[in-house]
């Protein structure tokens, strides 16, 4: 109840920016289970299960690139959530390594509304998070396991 009344107190721009946001995130992750990895995101997940059985980055192993040249921290990431839901079994840490992206993304859509209400005002901001969360290479990246959602949350982050 106590948010509920938060909620209400809310400028209304704010809620619906809110709204916005929340159904942004429910249509990330309600598309993740509709996908089956595959292309580049096969092989980013691939090195995640690498890096999770071996504790290592692979540099010249052969996991489908010559030479690993992707910079880590999505696949540090994704090789954690391995390694954490394998308790679960393999079902469960397929699904969970497909999480990271949507995650991201969906933090990215939070960082984008407050960075924008806090250089543009609350009426753009809404408009920049409508924007924002359905711009369909936004729900594209934020969806498939590939590491632009990630960096896009790294980069809001520094604003």
């Amino acid at each position: 109840m106590y948010f509920l009344k938060k909620f209400k107190d809310l400028n209304k721009y704010t809620r619906l920016s809110i709204v916005i946001i929340a159904l942004g995130i429910i249509l990330r992750f309600a598309l993740v289970f509709l996908y089956h990895p595959s292309g580049d995101a096969c092989w980013h997940l691939s090195v995640s299960r690498f890096i999770a059985n071996n504790l290592k980055i692979p540099l010249l192993e052969p996991l489908g690139r010559e030479v690993f040249w992707e910079p880590p921290v999505f696949h540090l990431i994704a090789a954690s959530f391995y390694k954490i839901f394998s308790v679960f079994g393999i079902k469960a840490v397929e699904f969970s390594m497909k999480l990271v992206s949507p995650i991201f993304g969906s933090l990215s859509l939070i960082l984008t509304s407050m960075i924008v209400d806090n250089f543009f005002g609350k009426k753009i901001a809404f408009y920049s998070t409508i924007f924002a969360t359905f711009l369909p290479i936004n729900i594209f990246y934020s969806t498939i396991a590939y590491t632009e959602s990630l960096m896009t949350f790294f980069i809001l982050l520094k604003k």
